[in-house]
């Protein structure tokens, strides 16, 4: 989720700023602070198979021990006569909510496994006494999890890069954040602020007590975090194309697809034409293949 481009110079070359741009794009993703030394969570065995949408920790399952833990030996200068100069960080919103038209979606099959699903399987009881808790209103917003993923990688670059992060950049400006006007990416670019302004405690050590309840700052641009809304080459050659995705239909009707869809409704003894390849590939294929 996290691109870095980091120029680096000789040390004889001057600087006025250091200026760091963080970019919270609206790329879609499917929920206290903890500093450090965290338990490490129940993860389903299944979940290594989403990768797609994978969390940091999966990634980086060190983070599990240590939620700020940074290896700073990836991040070093390729010589001791190098410093970073610039950074700019293009990072995914955090962790979120589905989006309305998925949650109704997720209800439909939800539905059709309680209503028509039988069998004796303990799986299969554990699926239909669950509570179907994600609601129309959640619509994509971000989770507290997802505030906490930039929480935390904020004091992670800190520490990785303290001559471009720093409380005094940060107090005078000179970091820049940019965002979508989604909600879940303003929220993000706000947690992120956050967690260095707890990282530093600027709130309450930096700030006069009269500024305590500081906004953050952020400037909203979709024509640049959401370039392919206004991308009319994208537009054309991409969304008004049928052929653009034609990899991804070609999968839909495969042999392979035809068999997970075969098998789930063996399993569930549902009929085979209620599973279509959509919401098969999406919501259910990993819960009974």
């Amino acid at each position: 989720h996290l691109g870095i481009e980091c120029s680096i110079a000789h040390p004889e070359m001057k600087a006025t700023y250091f200026l760091a741009n963080f970019l919270i794009t609206s790329l879609s993703i499917m929920v206290g602070l903890s500093l450090s030394k965290l338990a490490r969570p129940a993860i389903p065995a299944i979940a290594h198979h989403f990768g797609t949408k994978g969390r940091y920790e999966e990634v980086n399952p060190h983070l599990l021990d240590d939620i700020l833990f940074v290896n700073k030996s990836l991040v070093a200068p390729p010589s001791p006569d190098c410093r970073a100069i610039h950074m700019v960080s293009v990072i995914r919103h955090g962790t979120r909510y589905p989006t309305t038209k998925n949650v109704k979606k997720i209800a439909r099959l939800f539905e059709l496994v309680v209503s028509h699903a039988s069998g004796s399987a303990s799986w299969l009881n554990d699926i239909k006494t669950w509570k179907m808790w994600y609601t129309e209103d959640m619509d994509g917003r971000l989770v507290e999890k997802g505030r906490d993923d930039h929480r935390h990688l904020a004091m992670r670059l800190a520490q990785s890069f303290p001559t471009l992060i720093s409380e005094d950049h940060l107090r005078a400006n000179r970091i820049e954040f940019i965002t979508s006007s989604k909600h879940r990416c303003v929220d993000s670019v706000k947690a992120f602020q956050e967690g260095l302004h707890r990282l530093w405690d600027v709130q309450g050590r930096l700030i006069p007590p009269s500024d305590k309840h500081m906004d953050y700052k952020h400037y909203v641009d979709d024509s640049l975090m959401r370039f392919f809304d206004h991308c009319e080459r994208f537009v054309e050659s991409v969304e008004k194309n049928k052929t653009a995705l034609k990899e991804v239909e070609r999968f839909k009707s495969s042999a392979e697809m035809d068999a997970v869809r075969r098998k789930i409704s063996s399993r569930l003894q549902i009929p085979y034409s209620q599973f279509t390849p959509g919401n098969l590939a999406f919501y259910i294929s990993g819960q009974f293949v």
